[in-house]
């Protein structure tokens, strides 16, 4: 199912650096997002406060114009400009770029509105990502809105280490859209990774007051299908059933973290 294209050698360890990254500091580890100024804002104060609980770094890419605002609500976050998204959505190759020069062994990419509660154990879970990524399923909050899923769980938080972020493909995804952590999970199993799950920590997503723009969720879905054929045309009446096909796949090659207990 998975395309060689997917190993092509345009990778993220070749791609320029985010603005704003400083030089010499030290993190054991960094969670990265893209947070939404025109979202529900307490809400995302809320989730990245939750990251912040756990001892994460939290970075955020933003178009420049934005940055100096978030500043001033997120005053714990680092904020870098990105350089491939133009639309302020959050590219995931800018996202990957800016954890790739944090040089963090544990890192980590989420979305604004996910909150995480429970316990990481670092030792482990930096033995754990040796050739393998690491997810925690996001569940959906009554009334959330923002997926095309139809399942209970909507999203992921992926864990990777350095290796495994300067070689990802490139590719024209954004955190907005819920295929780039599909793409992520499913990308490496060519490569000989595992897919392993994390019960350790909980992940909850409350519905922002974006509304989901339909020809840009099915043109992101058919740039990963470039990737990940599917056995029939896509548009956007099976755009659901092609998001579900690539999480059975995920879930078929994953496997459970030992010793990390359920929330």
């Amino acid at each position: 199912m998975i395309n060689d294209l997917c190993l092509g050698t345009e990778i993220i360890s070749n791609q320029s650096g985010t603005g704003g990254v400083l030089p010499g500091e030290l993190y054991s580890k960094a969670i990265a997002t893209s947070i939404r100024p025109n979202g529900n804002i307490r809400e995302q104060q809320k989730a990245v406060a939750s990251w912040l609980d756990l001892g994460f770094t939290v970075c955020s890419v933003n178009l420049s114009q934005d940055i100096p605002r978030m500043r001033m609500l997120f005053p714990k976050v680092k904020f870098y400009e990105g350089k491939q998204g133009k639309s302020g959505k959050g590219h995931i190759v800018d996202i990957l770029t800016c954890l790739y020069q944090l040089k963090a062994p544990i890192s980590a990419i989420a979305s604004p509105y996910t909150y995480l509660f429970g316990s990481i154990d670092e030792t482990d879970l930096r033995t754990e990502l040796l050739k393998s990524i690491i997810y925690v399923k996001v569940k959906k909050l009554e009334g959330i809105t923002a997926s095309i899923s139809d399942g209970e769980y909507t999203n992921s938080v992926i864990f990777l280490n350095q290796e495994a972020i300067g070689l990802c493909p490139v590719i024209d995804l954004c955190l907005e859209h819920s295929w780039w952590y599909l793409w992520i999970l499913l990308v490496f199993l060519p490569k000989g990774y595992s897919l392993k799950v994390l019960h350790s920590l909980a992940a909850y997503e409350v519905a922002g007051n974006e509304r989901l723009v339909k020809a840009e969720v099915l043109e992101q879905g058919k740039r990963v299908a470039v990737h990940i054929p599917p056995s029939f045309d896509l548009n956007e009446d099976l755009l659901p059933r092609y998001h579900q096909l690539l999480w059975k796949v995920a879930e078929k090659n994953t496997c459970a973290i030992k010793n990390s207990s359920q929330v």
